[in-house]
């Protein structure tokens, strides 16, 4: 079980960094971020926060709804039920992103307008408004998501940083939180303030293993078909393939059937790094 103090002051803060890797690498070469999300959401949202629209939506999930005017003429469209939903900020129909389509009925009575969200030229409109940002309700880490056709028209190398940018922060994390709990320690200061500064670390690290893992959907994945698309097509070998689901295999198989394997090489590197960075830092 996560304790909620855990939960606020050390993960929290170290997945927000981490997301925020990917992001400013994302921004960096342009590519959109669609989402930002602080938390998993599966089949339903916390909080939402929509700047192109202004629209901030309470326990909210897309479905489809039928959309009627009042001549009597209706369409099929994806809309948005939501517990409560209010406007945040002016929306950008003035410049043409919001054209409404009608009024929907989603449940409890609640009425809001169904919109039709065109995209804007990126100079039209600021960058972080082209971004949804969410709150998931499982507080067990988070994800950006991209503009798929933008990612795809970027260098392999782009793609790379991009996917690798969160693992850069924990890896820098790491190595920052070792620094300061080696330092605190030889300074001789609180136990306590060498202790917090050593669990950042860890944890940060922790974070990095668990991402760096080469399963479909984490950045170790992605990384992995990177690399290899330098050398072969990703897309058409069969033998990539197969040693990618084969390592995804292995790794399933060491994290549930062997998780105190997992915890020893955790400790082990944690220790390491600690006795690294005292025989460099004083």
């Amino acid at each position: 079980m996560i304790e909620f103090e855990f939960l606020i002051y050390v993960l929290t803060p170290l997945i927000v960094l981490h997301e925020a890797g990917h992001y400013l690498w994302a921004r960096r070469f342009g590519v959109p971020v669609r989402r930002a999300s602080l938390f998993f959401n599966f089949g339903f949202t916390l909080i939402k926060y929509n700047p192109a629209t202004g629209r901030v939506a309470l326990i909210s999930r897309k479905r489809q709804v039928d959309v009627d005017y009042d001549n009597g003429v209706s369409m099929h469209a994806m809309g948005e039920w939501a517990l409560i939903s209010f406007q945040l900020t002016r929306p950008y129909v003035d410049d043409g992103l919001i054209s409404p389509t009608g009024w929907l009925v989603p449940a409890r009575g609640t009425l809001f307008k169904a919109v039709t969200v065109k995209q804007l030229p990126p100079d039209t409109l600021p960058r972080w408004r082209h971004t949804e940002y969410c709150l998931g309700f499982l507080p067990l880490g988070g994800y950006i998501t991209f503009n798929p056709d933008e990612l795809e028209r970027r260098s392999t190398t782009q793609q790379l940083l991009i996917n690798a940018g969160g693992l850069m922060v924990n890896l820098l994390i790491t190595i920052v939180g070792m620094a300061a709990a080696v330092i605190l320690a030889n300074n001789g200061s609180d136990h306590a303030a060498v202790s917090i500064s050593y669990q950042y670390a860890l944890v940060s690290f922790l974070l990095f293993g668990l991402n760096v893992l080469p399963l479909a959907g984490l950045d170790g994945g992605n990384i992995i078909r990177n690399i290899a698309s330098y050398f072969v097509n990703v897309e058409s070998s069969n033998v990539f393939r197969n040693l990618y689901n084969m390592m995804a295999i292995v790794t399933v198989f060491l994290i549930f059937g062997c998780p105190g394997l997992v915890n020893r090489v955790y400790d082990f590197f944690g220790e390491l790094f600690f006795d690294i960075f005292r025989m460099f830092v004083h």
